[in-house]
C-alpha cells in the first residue's frame, strides 16, 4: 500500500502527543501522589502499547474491513479524548495515607484510565506499521521523530500551562493528528475538527477558571493557597495565611519550607522547638543562621 506523505505527519504528532503525555503524567503523578509513583507512567505507557499491538493483531480481520486512514483517524479521537478521561481520573481519586482497600481501588482506577490514552495510540502507530509495512522504516523515523519532539516540548509546555493544563493542550494535540490523518474522509474530518476545537476552548476555560486543578495531594485536601506556579521539574505552591506569621513553600505538595515573617529583624520569637530544624539554635545562642531544607 502506498504511504500518503500525510501519514508520516499524523504519526510524527500523535509519537509526540504520547511521549509528552508520559512524561507529563510523571510530574502530575509526584504532585497528587508522591515521587516514586512518578514512575508508574513509565509503566502505564509501556503496558499501552504492549495491549495495543496485541490487540491490532487480534482484531486485523475486522479492522480490515475499515479504512486505514479512518481507523487512524478514530484511534486518534480516541486518544484524545483518553487523555481528558486519564486527567478526571488522577485529579479525582486522591490516594489516602493510610493503608487500605480504598488505595488499591484508587491506584487500580488510575492505572486503567490513564492506560487508555496509551492504548488508542498505540493502535494508531501499530496499524499504520502493518498497513504500510513496505514503508515501515520511513515511518519508525517519523515515530522516533515525534517522539524525541515530545520530549522537548514537554519543557516549554509545563513552563507556560503547567502539568493540568499541559496535558488538556496534549489533547489537542491528539485532536489535530486525528485531522491529519481524516482528511481523506469528509465525515471524519468534521469530527476531528469539531473535537479539536471543542478541547481548545476547554482548555481556553480551564486557563480561566481553573476548574480542573489539582484539590488533593498525597491524601489531604490543598487549602489555603496563595500561589501556585509548575515549572519542567517541579509544581511550587505556597500555603497559609499572609496575616499570620509564616506561610509554607511545598515542592510537589511536600518537602515543605516554611517562611517566616520578620525573621530576621530581631524581633522577639518563642524558643526554637526541640527537633532537627531546631537543633542549630540551640548549639550556639543569637547566632546568625540560614536552615535551608532541614
Amino acid at each position: 500500500m502506498k504511504t500518503n506523505p500525510r501519514i508520516y505527519a499524523g504519526i510524527f504528532l500523535t509519537s509526540m502527543s504520547v511521549l509528552t503525555l508520559e512524561l507529563a503524567l510523571t510530574r502530575v503523578f509526584s504532585a497528587t501522589m508522591y515521587y516514586h509513583f512518578a514512575f508508574l507512567a513509565i509503566s502505564v505507557a509501556l503496558f499501552g502499547a504492549g495491549a495495543s499491538g496485541v490487540a491490532v493483531f487480534l482484531l486485523d480481520e475486522r479492522l480490515r474491513r475499515r479504512p486505514t486512514e479512518v481507523l487512524l483517524a478514530v484511534f486518534t479521537l480516541a486518544f484524545a479524548a483518553g487523555v481528558v478521561v486519564a486527567l478526571v481520573a488522577v485529579l479525582t481519586n486522591p490516594l489516602s495515607t493510610s493503608p487500605g482497600k480504598s488505595n488499591f481501588w484508587s491506584v487500580a482506577l488510575i492505572y486503567v484510565s490513564t492506560a487508555i490514552p496509551f492504548v488508542f495510540a498505540g493502535c494508531a502507530i501499530t496499524l499504520a506499521i502493518t498497513r504500510y509495512a513496505s514503508d515501515a522504516s520511513r515511518i519508525y523515523l517519523f515515530d522516533l521523530a515525534g517522539a524525541a519532539a515530545g520530549c522537548l516540548l514537554l519543557i516549554p509546555l509545563l513552563n507556560l500551562l503547567g502539568g493540568v493544563n499541559g496535558i488538556l493542550f496534549i489533547a489537542v494535540l491528539a485532536a489535530v493528528s486525528a485531522i491529519v490523518f481524516s482528511i481523506g474522509s469528509k465525515r471524519m474530518a468534521i469530527m476531528s475538527a469539531a473535537a479539536a476545537v471543542a478541547l481548545s476552548v476547554f482548555l481556553a476555560v480551564n486557563l480561566q477558571t481553573g476548574m480542573l486543578a489539582i484539590r488533593w495531594a498525597k491524601g489531604l485536601k490543598t487549602t489555603d493557597e496563595i500561589f501556585s506556579k509548575w515549572n519542567s521539574f517541579s509544581h511550587i505552591t505556597v500555603t497559609g495565611n499572609l496575616r499570620e506569621s509564616s506561610l509554607q513553600i511545598l515542592i510537589d505538595s511536600d518537602a515543605c519550607t516554611y517562611v517566616m515573617r520578620n525573621a530576621g529583624l530581631g524581633r522577639a520569637r518563642p524558643d526554637p522547638p526541640v527537633s532537627a530544624g531546631g537543633l542549630v539554635y540551640r548549639l550556639k545562642n543569637n547566632s546568625e543562621v540560614l536552615i535551608i531544607g532541614p
